[in-house]
């Protein structure tokens, strides 16, 4: 058992499979996901290039809600193991309309025809407040979310949208980043580090000390986020560095 961890870790492919999708870590069912989606985009690079990109967003965000819906009929909402319907979900097919958002944002923003300015910035804040707030309002409604169909379906697609009009939104915003949101861009360097680490400070203080609610929130955001900075400044910032140089 231990070898097939190792192996289908290191492979990259150990989301593929329910029992061995967040064994060690919970959350690197994702690093997976990520490489199987740097695999595809590699593959279909030349229809992501220029006015060809947008129908096959399009297609990414129509494969992702129809995969999901699939899920709910080999799933049964409120029946099924919540597990297994999340391992469904989450697997390529179901995230790409994520991917695809983050994509046309980036696509957006290198655009010449799309310049900072006050007019931009507004429309995208008021696209995503109202996105975001809609999207809290049925989570706040359907907190229980895998007994709900058209939650499974179609609320990653909501919220996604509401998060990509954000980031439109700072990347159209006219005014400089003042320095007091500096602390903010460094938690944006480390922020994966972050994800990474979280759930493995999270089990080891509930595991062996008594901290719970607040105590247990702060002490795990400052423990993930040291443990991140280390890991950005000895592991990732140096292999980033070396890859610009080559």
């Amino acid at each position: 058992m231990a070898f097939i961890q190792i192996t289908t870790h290191l492979g990259f492919i150990h989301n593929l499979n329910p029992y061995t999708m967040s064994s060690i870590n919970g959350p690197n069912w994702s690093v997976a996901l990520e490489m199987q989606f740097y695999v595809l985009l590699i593959i279909l690079a030349p229809w992501l290039v220029g006015k060809r990109a947008w129908p096959m967003l399009l297609a990414f965000v129509v494969t992702a809600v129809v995969w999901r819906w699939l899920g709910t009929l080999r799933y049964t909402p409120g029946v099924a193991n919540t597990y297994f319907q999340f391992y469904f979900s989450s697997q390529l097919p179901g995230t790409l309309d994520q991917f695809a958002l983050g994509i046309a944002v980036a696509k957006l923003s290198l655009s010449s025809r799309f310049r900072p300015g006050w007019a931009a910035f507004a429309a995208t804040c008021a696209i995503s407040t109202t996105l975001l707030v809609l999207a809290w309002g049925l989570y706040w409604q359907n907190a229980s979310y895998w007994d709900k169909t058209y939650m499974i379906v179609f609320w990653r697609t909501l919220i996604s949208c509401g998060f990509a009009a954000l980031l439109a939104a700072a990347v159209w915003c006219p005014w400089p980043m003042p320095r007091i949101l500096k602390p903010a861009a460094y938690v944006g360097d480390v922020s994966y580090g972050i994800y990474l680490w979280h759930l493995v400070v999270l089990s080891v203080l509930l595991k062996h000390t008594h901290l719970r609610e607040w105590a247990l929130l702060g002490m795990t955001w400052i423990s993930a986020l040291s443990l991140a900075a280390l890991t950005w400044h000895w592991f990732e910032k140096p292999i980033i560095d070396r890859s610009k140089q080559s």
